[in-house]
Formats: structure tokens, sequence, C-alpha cells
């Protein structure tokens, strides 16, 4: 039984990172295989408590299923309907840090923020297989910023700190961060916690579709029928989308308990967080085992794939001297984890090219059947068959890291 409370907001010079935030913070004990563990639950709701519980409960479930240990002493700040979300003052430290109105000390930190953002985005970028097919209302990562939720480390812990104090006014955070020096952006008082995750408050995606809607209407100047059909199409496709960001939230929160709690390399998490997300699609199809079983039954299938690359750690083959090469016509294409292709094969002039985005073109040589090294020897790049030996994929690899793309045909 948890003891609930709901509070108000405060004025800035009332609020207090230890007394305020603290008083609201309750533990919520689960048990998970015969294990007594706990996580603590920040929010100003019931209905956001409780979400915040079975949500969590859920992830920590496979967490351990992961792990097989303790999922650390964690906390999930729950956001409220009445606060900005915490990239509000991200964003505010990243433009004074353009306009050289942070301390010189803190551009590393800027830096480090921008990193962790170009990463949040490319984590949640919703598919539009996850969304709602030919009729697809797609979402970018600007406009789902309200229900993205995050782990704060970091340089994110400590700004999101400073804004809570500050009530979230705009004026007082730019003062606070104008006179911020570097010995104060290293203390976090949330630091007894092994991890924090930022959660938005359980109607955040629903106030997303039903904000971005009407806009993307009036800027596309839609007709009435074509309004008519895509309001009908987001109806229909509604809980689709909601399942799916569903799915990136609990995949964001399960890397973040990884990284904390396990000594998983990143391109391991990595690659148990895409398994995860994937895993969720449960579709209730009689399969002769529970969602539960059948979600760790596909990580434990990728914890095995990352033991054997590891036993088999980054080894550069030496070029063939002699090959046909159209044999590799097979793996030209386009590659992606999501809608839009990140990476390419092409050949041109007798030479075969691996492209990322829109950058110059890498000359890669054949090492074998399906293997490719490039000239540094520092990258390879295999390509991968499903069971009716057609291309599904491409491995690409490096010493430290690995990145696992689709086909897309």
């Amino acid at each position: 039984m948890f003891l609930l409370t709901v509070s108000s907001a405060l004025a800035a010079d009332q609020r207090d990172i230890h007394s305020d935030f603290q008083e609201l913070v309750e533990l919520a004990p689960y048990e998970v295989a015969d294990e007594q563990l706990s996580i603590s639950v920040f929010a100003r709701s019931r209905g956001d408590r409780k979400y915040a519980v079975r949500f969590a409960e859920e992830v920590m479930d496979h967490v351990f299923g992961t792990l097989e240990k303790s999922t650390g002493y964690g906390l999930v700040i729950v956001g409220d309907k009445r606060e900005p979300h915490p990239m509000f003052v991200f964003q505010i430290f990243l433009e004074m840090s353009l306009e050289k109105r942070i301390h010189p000390a803190l551009q590393p930190a800027a830096n480090e923020l921008d990193a962790m953002i170009k990463e949040w985005e490319e984590k949640i970028e919703m598919d539009e297989d996850e969304g709602a097919g030919d009729d697809d209302f797609d979402l970018e990562f600007e406009t789902l910023i309200p229900a993205i939720p995050l782990p704060l480390e970091g340089v994110a812990s400590k700004l999101y700190q400073i804004a809570w104090v500050e009530s979230f006014d705009e004026t007082r955070v730019e003062q606070r961060l104008e006179a911020l020096t570097l010995t104060e952006l290293e203390s976090d008082e949330l630091s007894a916690y092994d991890w924090v995750f930022f959660l938005p408050h359980k109607g955040a995606l629903s106030d997303v579709i039903g904000e971005v809607l009407p806009k993307y209407m009036e800027q596309t100047k839609v007709n009435i029928f074509q309004a008519a059909a895509m309001r009908a199409a987001v109806f229909a496709f509604k809980p689709l989308i909601k399942g799916a960001f569903e799915r990136i939230r609990k995949g964001m929160l399960y890397m973040t308990v990884l990284r904390s709690q396990s000594d998983y390399y990143e391109s391991d998490v990595d690659a148990l967080m895409e398994t995860y997300i994937q895993a969720l699609k449960f579709d209730g199809r009689k399969r002769g085992q529970t969602e539960r079983a059948f979600v760790l039954q596909k990580i434990e299938a990728q914890k095995a794939e990352n033991a054997y690359l590891a036993a088999h750690p980054f080894v550069a083959p030496r070029p063939l001297d002699e090959f046909d090469l159209d044999i590799y016509e097979q793996f030209e294409g386009k590659y992606a984890k999501r809608k839009k292709a990140t990476h390419r094969l092409f050949m041109k002039g007798g030479l075969i090219y691996w492209q990322y985005l829109e950058r110059d073109p890498a000359q890669f040589h054949p090492a074998g059947d399906a293997v490719f090294v490039n000239g540094e020897g520092d990258m390879t790049i295999e390509f991968l068959f499903d069971e009716e030996g057609q291309v599904s994929g491409v491995m690409e690899r490096w010493k430290d890291r690995r990145n696992k793309i689709p086909h897309r045909l």
C-alpha cells in the first residue's frame, strides 16, 4: 500500500531538491523469481504513480531476467502536465553554449548533452511499420518530445535539478545557468540512486497526437475530404501508434538499467534493447508460452549472439586477391533499421562502395563470400541471410562495437 500525496507547484524561492522533491519519492517493492526488489517512484498524481509502478515493474522483471541479479537502486520520475519536459532546460543550455553565455569550462558538458540528444533521437524515431502502415502519420523526434522518456544521467540529471528548483521558469533557469560553475554542475543530489529515469505522464502521447494533427492539416492545406480520411486513419491506428511508442518507452528504461547494472559493452546493450522492443510485439497468438517467456527467450538468444561475438573478437580479414564481382550483386541495395534508408551498397567502375546517409562512400574490398573490409582494416561489413538464403541484413563491425542493419527491399 503506497502513501500517496499530490503536490501543488511551489514558488521558485521555496523549492528544494532535497525536501520538496524527496518527500514525494516513495518506495515500490515488487517480487521477481522469489527475489525481493524495489524501485522508487516520484509522481504528483495517483494515476501517474500507478502507471509508473506498472510500467517499471514489467520492465524490471525483464531486466532481472536478463541480468539474473539486482536491478539496482533506481528512481522513476513521472512528469507532470503542469511542467515542461526536461528537454526544455536541455535546449536552453545548448542555445546558451552556442551564444557563449555559459562558463567556458562547461562546454564539454554541452557537447556531451548534444551527443546524448542525438543518441535519443536515433533510438526513439518511430518506424512506419509500427505506425499506420500505408496511412502512416509520421511522428518525428521534435514532435514527440513531450512524450519522450529518457535517462537522467550526468549533465542531464543536474540540468533537470536546476529546472526543478527554479520551477521551470525560463528567466530564472537562464540566470542559474549563466552563473553555473563546473563544480556545481558535477554535483548531483540524485547520485544516491544507481539510475534515474524520466517518464512523461500517461497521457503525453495522446496529447502529442491531438495537438499535432490540426497543425499538420493546416500546414499541408489538406481539403475537407483528406482531413476526414486522416482523422479516421489516426483514430483507427492510434492504438497501434501508442503501442509502438510504449514499447520504445520500455526499451529506453531497459537500456538505462542495463547500462547502470551490467558490464555489457555499449553495442551489447544496444542489441539487447532492439531485441527487447521487437519482442514486446508479442501478438498473443498460441505459442505454447507466456508473453514473459517469449520476451525472455528472445533476450536469451541475443545474449548468446553477444557472447559468440565477444568470443570471436574483431580481426581484420585479408582482402581477396581474386574474386568474381558478379556474386556480390545480391548485396546491392538499401539497408535501414527504420523507414528511412541509412546505408547502401553499390558498385561503380568495378569497385564496391558502402555509404552511410549522404557521407562520402567508402570503398570496401571482398574478403570472403559475404564479408568486406575497408582500406584501413578497421571496419568490416558482413551480409546476413535468412532461412531461405535471402539477404536479410548486414553486420557492421569495429574493434569496440558493432551494428546490425536489416535489408530494405
